[in-house]
């Protein structure tokens, strides 16, 4: 489907169903939610200025930035810049938080910033809940790669930074988040947020 924001329009996913924005949210913004069988995400679209968004040309200082403010129930999954199917500068982060406030399972939060006009640039800022069965997607994965001896009976191997190996603080993301098993669990939050950022890049 086809949005507005400001004086361009923003192509977004179709199985996203509009809901009304809350009193905290960003100025301008226009808020969707969809829900699977393992997930509820809540993806909210807004026109921002363009000396407010991330670096475009720059993955290390957004990787350095968000290293900077990250709480110790947080980690990083993922940062990836580069041009959208028509031509846009694109940069977009997946931050992890576990077990927020006592709430059991994870949260994904997808950042993302596209390149429309000199002074304003496209923001989605998603966040993907885990619900239903928690943790199925990491225990499923530990025990395939617990029999083929990749990770260690006491998860020797089960976790590390994305891009520094030698980090090794707050949530690190743990081998059932690569984006190879997004097609085996195309329900879980990660895999919402990976093809919500897809459908972007593709679309606009």
């Amino acid at each position: 489907m086809e949005i507005m924001l400001k004086e361009f329009a923003v192509h977004i996913p179709d199985d996203y169903g509009q809901v009304q924005s809350m009193p905290g949210d960003p100025p301008g913004s226009i808020s969707f939610m969809k829900q699977t069988a393992n997930s509820a995400c809540l993806a909210m679209y807004t026109p921002i200025p363009a000396e407010q968004a991330m670096p475009f040309n720059s993955v290390e200082q957004v990787i350095d930035g968000i290293r900077g403010v990250l709480a110790t129930d947080q980690g990083i999954i993922q940062v990836e810049a580069g041009g959208t199917a028509r031509e846009r500068k694109y940069i977009y982060s997946i931050i992890k938080t576990v077990n927020r406030g006592g709430v059991q399972g994870v949260q994904y939060i997808l950042t993302m910033h596209i390149g429309y006009y000199s002074d304003y640039v496209f923001q989605c800022q998603a966040f993907f809940d885990e619900t239903g069965l928690i943790g199925a997607r990491e225990a499923s994965v530990f025990a395939i790669l617990e029999n083929d001896h990749k990770v260690g009976p006491n998860g020797e191997g089960w976790v590390k930074d994305p891009y520094d190996e030698t980090y090794a603080q707050g949530q690190l993301m743990n081998w059932s988040e690569v984006d190879d098993y997004d097609a085996t669990f195309p329900n879980h939050p990660l895999s919402q947020a990976r093809a919500l950022a897809k459908f972007l890049i593709e679309n606009n």
